[in-house]
């Protein structure tokens, strides 16, 4: 039943004063209450104070909830409305509305994000050209040598050229860029000589060079091993006893076992100064035997060496650092 309320609100002259035993009870009266009655139980329903004891209680506690609501609204890079969002920018810049195909991403157009396929950006970058050389570093004094290269490279080179310091002419080894040898035979006759090869490899409009330096030196000897005996001498030690390596410097780190009677022995060339040793990361003091010992290489320069020797013997197993 839709609720029926007068056309204006009431007044004493509509709904006059009722005096017992003398007002007539109009029956129009009567029912405008009835009417007035019924709306009201139509809009509010029954108990409409519910919990709060009275309507008026009810709706200042709803009105005090309405104002204590943060409203939600949509701004920055959301759109849309508060039931159904979209995301409309990315950092403030406009997405475009279109409709993207599988595989797409967004592009930044210089306009808007829009969906673009990506094998558009698909790069055809290469590497910039570039070279790693391989070779045998350290030669012996005297020792006459035609050093061989192996070469990888990050493309394959239309040119290679190879140029030592020594004065002589370029090479053009292009044919086999990945694997050659100088064409000419290089002797050096005193300690820490070099030569240097420059490479220039060249590729459409790329060009670039590379250097590689080879030097002759002396060996550096190192191991474990017992006290010299009858005629045997240092320089017999050093060349029958140790192990050998060429180098330009006296840094080394080596391990073994130290056994019965046995010392750490360690000689290199006197000429690069005094070394201090470590033994399992602990310093140690080490015996020079001597720093005159002259040892002949296989090519006949003759070195002098500098030997130095453990204070104690059968130390075990061990890691001796020379620097």
């Amino acid at each position: 039943m839709a609720s029926q309320y007068p056309g204006q609100i009431d007044n004493t002259n509509s709904l006059p004063i009722v005096i017992d035993n003398v007002t007539a009870i109009k029956a129009s009266v009567l029912n405008k209450l009835r009417d007035a009655i019924i709306s009201i139980e139509n809009e509010l329903g029954t108990k409409p104070a519910s919990i709060y004891g009275s309507v008026k209680a009810r709706l200042n506690a709803i009105e005090e909830t309405i104002n204590g609501l943060q409203i939600i609204s949509l701004s920055g890079d959301l759109g849309g409305t508060v039931s159904s969002p979209s995301v409309i920018r990315l950092q403030g810049n406009p997405i475009s509305s279109s409709t993207p195909d599988m595989g797409d991403a967004l592009i930044w157009n210089g306009l808007t994000w829009e969906p673009q396929s990506i094998n558009l950006f698909v790069s055809t970058f290469e590497p910039p050209l570039g070279l790693t050389i391989s070779s045998t570093k350290f030669y012996a004094v005297n020792q006459s040598v035609t050093p061989s290269f192996t070469v990888s490279y990050s493309k394959t080179p239309t040119q290679v050229l190879l140029l030592d310091s020594e004065g002589n002419p370029s090479e053009d080894k292009s044919a086999t860029p990945t694997s050659f040898s100088a064409n000419n035979i290089y002797t050096k006759t005193t300690y820490g000589s070099s030569v240097t090869f420059t490479f220039t490899v060249n590729k459409a409009d790329e060009i670039v060079t590379e250097e590689y330096i080879i030097k002759w030196v002396s060996k550096i000897y190192f191991g474990f091993a017992d006290d010299i005996q009858g005629i045997e001498t240092y320089a017999d030690l050093i060349q029958n006893d140790l192990s050998g390596e060429l180098s330009d410097s006296f840094i080394r780190e080596f391990s073994g076992s130290s056994g019965n009677l046995q010392y750490i022995w360690f000689a290199y060339p006197t000429s690069l100064g005094q070394p201090t040793f470590a033994i399992n990361n602990t310093i140690e003091d080490f015996v020079l035997i001597d720093s005159n010992i002259q040892i002949t290489n296989l090519y006949g320069y003759i070195e002098t060496y500098s030997l130095y020797r453990s204070i104690n013997h059968n130390l075990g197993a061990v890691t001796v650092n020379a620097f």
